[in-house]
């Protein structure tokens, strides 16, 4: 029997919603995993899965199956970041929209151009519903498009991305992380006749890994505040980098998202809790952080250029001429400022590693070769290697051995030891650390000259 059982049991769900779409039977749900700390689908009777074939649960998964070449138009394999139109950095030219959004306010601007233009007749994008849940809503209003959330970076539920694309007509702009974008298009083209409205266009998102539920709750309870009394989590806006806020009904913490090990308590707190061990097991195993079948890409430009900017420049990856058409006039109207990039700019901004799936490729082909279920991914590049023993530990063992403990009860308390074992080590890796920065500095300055 084959169904979407097969990806949550190897616990390679993304919590996308696609498969509940797809199921001709009716009978997938989505629902909170509480022991896993994210949502996955749940089949209410399987009896009806002996007959059905193809598995469309599965057809549609972007755990199970994706081919990139394909359903990216992707055949040029020196392009190792996607196919692409133009490459720029570039920011809002408006301070206050800068200073509410991700990575410098250009996702908002497309959001409110593509609505005034008519261009599209809404956004689908995230909006808070109640606690920790967001879900994908339409928007309509330009001046709505502007009260968007930032990034959230803890497990969402996105099956109302499909399903206001079946029950509602027009032409929609829909913002997605890659795993989200690839399920919805993989939905269009299994289910077609079930879809009323039309996507587009589409904004990726550059992707940095998803974390379960238990990183916040861990963090909060570290600091003092009662998990299940969370109100809201907000992980940007303010300033290019933006502050994690933990919100009750009777207060509102903020926490630096680059904190500093001398001058913020909470350093070891934040930066355990929102390591790779809280990572969504598929995530670790993505090659696809750049959002191959966008039409536009943004992400943050972790360039040294932009170090000292305060209020957040995009890295830009436009994947079509229609898309660079609306950035043009963006552009001509003062709206953003455009410059071009390149694509070793991508490189140093997002690194080789997390751009080219380098780390993630050679993880899934060693758990192919121990007879272990992995997604299918193809590439017209793809890497041949296997994993070093650093990277095979931190990415796949030691978030293996932390999800079976989370999920057992031992979470927290394995958390707290890795708190005080990151506070005794801190002095012994200091030297190091400081080393490292002292020879950035010194190669940058030579790279500038």
């Amino acid at each position: 029997m084959r169904n979407v059982t097969l990806i949550t049991e190897n616990d390679l769900c993304i919590s996308c919603g696609a498969c509940r779409h797809a199921c001709p039977s009716a009978e997938i749900s989505m629902t909170m995993n509480s022991s896993k700390g994210f949502y996955e689908p749940v089949i209410a009777n399987t009896s009806s899965c002996v007959s059905c074939e193809p598995s469309l649960c599965l057809e549609v998964c972007p755990s199970y199956r994706v081919d990139f070449v394909h359903l990216a138009g992707w055949t040029e394999a020196d392009r190792k970041i996607g196919p692409w139109y133009a490459l720029y950095t570039g920011h809002s030219t408006a301070s206050n929209i800068r200073a509410r959004a991700s990575s410098g306010g250009i996702i908002r601007e497309i959001g409110r151009y593509c609505l005034e233009q008519g261009v599209v007749d809404g956004v689908i994008t995230l909006r808070h519903v109640q606690g920790l849940d967001y879900e994908p809503s339409l928007y309509t209003e330009v001046e709505d498009v502007l009260t968007t959330p930032g990034s959230i970076y803890h497990n969402v539920n996105f099956e109302q991305a499909i399903s206001i694309l079946k029950s509602k007509t027009g032409r929609f702009l829909l913002i997605a992380t890659p795993c989200q974008l690839t399920s919805v298009r993989k939905w269009q083209l299994s289910c077609p006749d079930q879809s009323l409205g039309q996507v587009t266009l589409t904004i990726g998102l550059v992707c940095g890994w998803m974390f379960s539920r238990y990183s916040v709750f861990h963090f909060a309870k570290a600091v003092g505040i009662e998990p299940a009394n969370l109100q809201n989590v907000t992980y940007r806006g303010g300033d290019r980098v933006g502050a994690l806020r933990l919100e009750t009904l009777e207060q509102t913490w903020s926490f630096s998202r680059r904190p500093r090990y001398r001058t913020d308590k909470h350093t070891a707190l934040y930066k355990i809790a929102f390591s790779r061990t809280y990572n969504n097991k598929r995530c670790l195993l993505c090659v696809d952080h750049l959002n191959y079948l966008a039409d536009i890409v943004i992400g943050d430009a972790w360039l040294e250029a932009f170090k000292k900017d305060k209020l957040g420049t995009s890295i830009i990856i436009v994947r079509n001429s229609r898309m660079d058409a609306v950035l043009q006039e963006l552009d001509t109207l003062g709206r953003i400022n455009l410059k071009l990039a390149t694509e070793a700019d991508i490189i140093e901004s997002q690194s080789a590693d997390l751009a080219y799936g380098i780390s993630a490729q050679r993880i899934v082909r060693k758990m192919k070769q121990r007879s272990q279920f992995v997604p299918v991914f193809e590439l017209p590049h793809p890497d041949t290697g296997l994993p070093t023993f650093n990277v095979w530990y931190k990415n796949y063992l030691k978030p293996l051995v932390f999800r079976y403990l989370t999920w057992n009860g031992w979470g927290y308390g394995l958390y707290i030891l890795r708190i005080f074992w990151y506070h005794l080590t801190f002095w012994i890796r200091l030297p190091f650390l400081m080393a490292r920065k002292r020879l950035r500095a010194i190669l940058f300055d030579r790279r500038a000259d």
